[in-house]
């Protein structure tokens, strides 16, 4: 059993802060037949915030997207953002009475691959947190998949290697790294001299 966690290269707008803890997952509904995920990630720059607000993003053929940072607090549940990770699911669980196998699967295995890395955490819909309809009265009971996933990272090549990630997301949230205008890191463009003591000055400006 394996599950494609796919990664895509936001341009965020504004800085991330990082969560210090993790105790709890909450579940959304996009409130949308259909939507990719970089259609929420540019309506909730509409809404002002710095990008998408879910840390993952299950579409209804059972393909799972990486939204915010997994270790950056979210913007999906007014009050427990800074101790919650958000999953959104593609679909309007208000009026679709059924959710698609392949997405609920995807679903279940992903809370796995949680549970397994955060330990036995709360699991909430966002109803109960806040008084919306979120994640609508017809979505189903969903519960971590006993079976480990075996997971793949899709990422484009522009984004760091997995081991390097925390530490890239952090030197781009406090402005250490900088893309070239057209939203790449070139993470793995060797530095020049020049680039090294832009660097280098850059990180004594943050520290003052």
């Amino acid at each position: 059993m394996t599950m494609k966690i796919n990664e895509i290269k936001f341009e965020w707008a504004g800085g991330l802060s990082p969560r210090k803890t993790t105790n709890k997952i909450v579940l959304h509904h996009a409130a949308a037949l259909s939507a990719s995920v970089e259609a929420i990630h540019r309506a909730h720059l509409a809404n002002g915030w710095a990008g998408i607000g879910y840390h993952f993003y299950v579409r209804k053929d059972g393909s799972v997207y990486r939204g915010r940072p997994e270790e950056m607090i979210g913007a999906h549940s007014r009050g427990h953002n800074s101790n919650s990770i958000g999953i959104c699911f593609e679909g309007n669980y208000e009026t679709e009475e059924k959710m698609p196998e392949t997405q609920k699967s995807a679903g279940e295995n992903l809370l796995g691959y949680l549970e397994e890395k955060y330990g036995k955490i709360e699991l909430c819909l966002h109803r109960e947190l806040l008084a919306t309809a979120c994640p609508g009265k017809y979505f189903p009971v969903i519960t971590a998949k006993a079976e480990l996933p075996e997971v793949v990272e899709n990422k484009p090549s522009d984004l760091p290697d997995y081991w390097a990630k925390k530490a890239c997301d952090w030197a781009v949230t406090v402005g250490l790294i900088s893309g070239d205008g057209s939203g790449n890191y070139n993470w793995r463009h060797t530095l020049t001299k020049q680039e090294m003591a832009i660097l280098l000055y850059k990180f004594k400006e943050i520290q003052q």
